[in-house]
């Protein structure tokens, strides 16, 4: 019988340790008779490898939801007539992010000047709130750039097209095309997309950012987190608390958890902002 087992072999790769008994290679391979030779159990061996990876990669990424970004390295360690295939798959499981030293990154005279600008035209009392805000974002944005994030082609492209998508149906809603839009700022699609692409990099270097340092300061989500978030949904939707649950575990709740992550080290970083400004 297949089985495999999983390893975490540090914060960002994970590795599948497969074992194929020799009864079994055909069948999974879907080739049927009795042919025999090297080219065709090449082939076999080829199918399997593909299959059984890409069935474990689409469960991991209940856990791990960066995965799909990534091409597994296959190993081969046994591929003997006669004996268990053995093959190993390693995967990257999110962006690799190498921060700087965060904590000692400081925010400027001009962060600040024009996180005062900004503030003049809103009313006093919420002055304060958004003054922290918005240098709690600006001190975000000089630790991402400090920092070397990479981010793949293929979750920027992603994310700008699910922007683009939300853009189309506001104009909608406003009773106005996309090709409207086109014609009134002279642009097209592809035009469109390059922009929304620079947002969607820039959004995402700092979701990443957050999720290192949550990692690197242990502020991960805790299952108490997970469990206040769900009661906070559970107030807005009418469903039992445990279908809530059940739900987001089909592969949700991953990101739900790393939406928590970014969230404390979004607080740890407006503690540092409060300690710069005391």
């Amino acid at each position: 019988m297949t089985s495999y087992t999983t390893e975490e072999t540090d914060k960002n790769r994970i590795c599948f340790h497969f074992r194929v008994p020799p009864g079994e290679l055909r069948e999974r391979a879907g080739t049927s008779g009795m042919r025999t030779g090297a080219a065709v159990r090449t082939s076999m061996v080829r199918r399997t490898v593909d299959r059984l990876v890409s069935d474990a990669c689409r469960k991991a990424a209940y856990k791990y939801p960066d995965i799909v970004y990534f091409k597994p390295a296959v190993t081969v360690v046994q591929n003997l007539p006669g004996r268990d295939l053995i093959f190993s798959a390693s995967i990257q499981t999110r962006p690799a992010c190498r921060l700087c030293d965060y904590r000692s990154v400081r925010l400027t005279q001009e962060d600040r000047t024009r996180a005062e600008e900004s503030i003049q035209d809103i009313p006093e009392d919420e002055r304060e709130a958004t003054r922290l805000y918005l240098l709690q974002a600006a001190l975000i944005g000089r630790i991402a750039e400090e920092s070397t994030v990479e981010i793949p082609q293929a979750m920027v492209d992603e994310r700008a097209a699910s922007m683009a998508q939300e853009f189309k149906k506001r104009l909608e809603m406003g009773r106005e095309s996309i090709d409207d839009y086109y014609r009134e700022t002279g642009t097209d699609e592809q035009q469109m997309l390059a922009a929304f692409a620079a947002d969607a990099e820039r959004q995402l270097r700092t979701r990443l950012t957050l999720l290192a340092i949550a990692h690197e300061e242990g502020l991960e989500a805790s299952e108490a987190d997970y469990d206040k978030e769900i009661r906070r949904l559970g107030a807005y939707y009418p469903l039992p608390l445990e279908q809530i649950r059940a739900l987001l575990e089909a592969g949700e709740g991953a990101r739900l958890r790393q939406d928590i992550a970014v969230s404390k080290a979004a607080d740890f970083i407006s503690e540092l902002v409060a300690k710069q400004s005391a």
